[in-house]
């Protein structure tokens, strides 16, 4: 009853601002050391989920809210993340992160509330000497910093004015350039970023197995890939057949094959505007269009 009536009280004054912030901390370390204690987690679901608690606690009760819907809906009930902690690998790990990318989808918040959980779980595993190899550091900050290098703009471009410049560059199948513009223009990806694809950034694991999944740079940072972004990077892929393709959309010049750059992309554009009879609107190489499924 005492100890009931001592929750009680401690939530009432987490709830009206009354603990100082060296209170709160106070108690949040008590309740880690007790409940790592008593519980002696061994999976990555179990080490996630104090993750979720703790990252929404220092955060406040609406992030806490998304923390626990990711660790509900899919960390909680996923094979991986509930293996013995024994059987991990970089592996496993990545595959985890994969099978993650659909259920999170577009949402950048969602995405990065999950590596923030996985990566204050990955840190812990690793403080408590469970894990046998040399795991990911700062995944939840690396992807940030990328983020902020971005500049995400709506679709420059009117309905009717976009309809015209699909149709001429779906005419150029067999145009590298031009089919780079059409995965640019459907939306969350930079021009530098499709200038650095590789085949290998095209997975094809993802938690339901409806969609394959692209890794975008260095950081771990995915798109899902749907059917009409499937197209466009097969397309790119069978160009040059029996010839060796370090990126998925290459050039060929002076006989051999080379990337295609993205400020390449950006003149290709205008002069695409140009023959389509559209106004060119100037865009960066760092400029990701809002991804919009209507």
């Amino acid at each position: 009853m005492d100890e009931l009536r001592t929750a009680d009280i401690i939530l009432e004054a987490l709830k009206d601002g009354k603990l100082t912030k060296e209170e709160k901390d106070e108690i949040r370390e008590l309740l880690e050391q007790k409940d790592h204690h008593v519980q002696g987690y061994r999976t990555l679901a179990e080490y996630m989920g104090q993750a979720a608690g703790k990252q929404g606690y220092m955060q406040g009760w609406l992030v806490s809210d998304v923390y626990n819907r990711i660790y509900k809906s899919h960390i909680n009930e996923n094979n991986i993340a509930n293996r013995d902690v024994s059987e991990y690998t970089k592996d496993y790990i990545k595959e985890f992160i994969l099978e993650s990318v659909e259920v999170c989808g577009n949402n950048k918040k969602v995405w990065c509330a999950f590596l923030t959980m996985l990566q204050s779980a990955i840190d812990a595993m690793d403080s408590d000497g469970v894990l046998n190899f040399e795991p990911p550091k700062k995944m939840d900050l690396y992807y940030l910093e990328n983020m902020r290098r971005k500049r995400a703009i709506k679709n420059p471009y009117e309905r009717f004015e976009l309809d015209r410049i699909i149709r001429y560059l779906e005419c150029r199948q067999q145009d590298a350039q031009a089919l780079a513009l059409l995965l640019w223009l459907a939306g969350d990806i930079t021009m530098e970023e499709i200038a650095g694809l590789k085949p290998g950034d095209l997975s094809c694991r993802s938690y339901y197995g409806h969609m394959k999944v692209l890794k975008k740079n260095w950081t771990e940072d995915y798109l899902p890939v749907s059917t009409k972004r499937m197209r466009i990077i097969c397309s790119a892929l069978e160009m040059y057949p029996g010839r060796e393709k370090e990126y998925i959309f290459m050039t060929e010049s002076r006989g051999g094959l080379e990337k295609i750059s993205a400020t390449s992309l950006s003149s290709k554009l205008a002069h695409v505007c140009k023959k389509a009879g559209v106004w060119y609107m100037p865009c960066r190489c760092n400029d990701t269009i809002m991804y919009n499924p209507k």
